[in-house]
């Protein structure tokens, strides 16, 4: 059993997987915050479109590792449980339990994860090659406390009108013939920058949930 606390903050609620007795559900929870956390450091990882399990399942295990609060899947991206909330193997065989500790929530598009992103006062990050991107180690040395990273799809990345929207366009430098990286791989190098410029400052631990 989990320690429930309901998602009042959200139209679309937070959920982590729950185990019950023969059955796998998700439910909506926040299971570290309670009600005076809105100042706290966050990191949130929002994944555009992306439609491989296996690259979903490694974003949701890499998040979990560098200290990501929360993960949001836009679009088509698939989330850990089918839309029975049945716990999807092919997901848990990646993301090797992340998937219950790591809250997530879905959005209908990316747009509409941005503008609630930044209602929470999220500074947003885009990781995209542009005309304006600059390289993933040129952040701030001091970054906002709250923090959302955007990684787009497999084949065609983040939208130009999304990467728009974006405070700060980063890339990661390809020294080879490659224009690009896995998307997975490329989100956990970002991710660790991200994390790491929030150091000074200590991230929260999130309190497992009793699973």
């Amino acid at each position: 059993m989990v320690n429930r606390k309901v998602a009042y903050r959200y139209d679309a609620p937070l959920f982590v997987i729950r185990r019950d007795i023969g059955s796998h559900i998700s439910e909506p929870i926040l299971p570290w915050y309670d009600g005076n956390d809105m100042k706290e450091k966050r990191l949130a990882a929002v994944l555009d479109n992306i439609r491989s399990v296996h690259n979903v399942g490694s974003i949701f295990r890499t998040a979990d590792g560098a200290g990501f609060s929360e993960v949001v899947l836009c679009g088509v991206t698939p989330g850990p449980t089918d839309r029975l909330g049945r716990l999807r193997p092919d997901f848990a065989k990646v993301a090797l339990g992340a998937e219950q500790s790591l809250p997530w929530r879905k959005e209908r598009t990316v747009g509409k994860a941005i503008s609630r992103l930044r209602k929470e006062g999220f500074f947003v990050i885009a990781l995209e090659q542009s005309l304006k991107s600059v390289p993933y180690t040129a952040l701030p040395k001091r970054m906002p406390d709250k923090i959302a990273l955007i990684v787009g799809s497999e084949t065609r990345g983040i939208q130009p009108r999304t990467v728009k929207r974006a405070d700060r366009i980063l890339e990661i430098p390809m020294k080879g013939e490659k224009e690009s990286l896995n998307v997975s791989v490329a989100f956990g190098i970002a991710a660790y920058e991200c994390a790491r410029r929030q150091r000074k400052n200590k991230l929260p631990r999130r309190k497992r949930c009793g699973i």
